[in-house]
């Protein structure tokens, strides 16, 4: 077990065949309290997938919306378009 005593900054030099320093790297180590961070993998792994599958959940049902939305609007704007050209030929075989 671990212990808050152990926290601190560790420092590790790495050193080529002749002793001379190559690297040196820092480590800032903290002590977690128990049940902050849960460790079993499955169980992690599990509410991993179970919160993708909502993403792709929510993102299936706003494509659906924005799809349903274009073809409202599409339709809004051929029919507009129809009426026009409707309005056109009746006003040209008037004279």
């Amino acid at each position: 077990e671990p212990e808050s005593k152990q926290e601190g900054t560790y420092r590790c030099d790495v050193q080529d065949i002749t002793f001379r320093r190559v690297k040196r790297i820092y480590w800032g180590i903290r002590v977690l309290p128990e049940g902050v961070m849960n460790l079993d993998y499955d169980s992690t792994l599990a509410q991993w997938e179970l919160t993708e599958s909502q993403q792709n959940l929510d993102q299936f049902h706003l494509d659906t919306e924005s799809i349903l939305l274009y073809s409202a609007v599409f339709g809004l704007i051929l029919s507009a378009i129809w009426i026009g050209l409707l309005g056109l030929y009746r006003k040209t075989r008037e004279t």
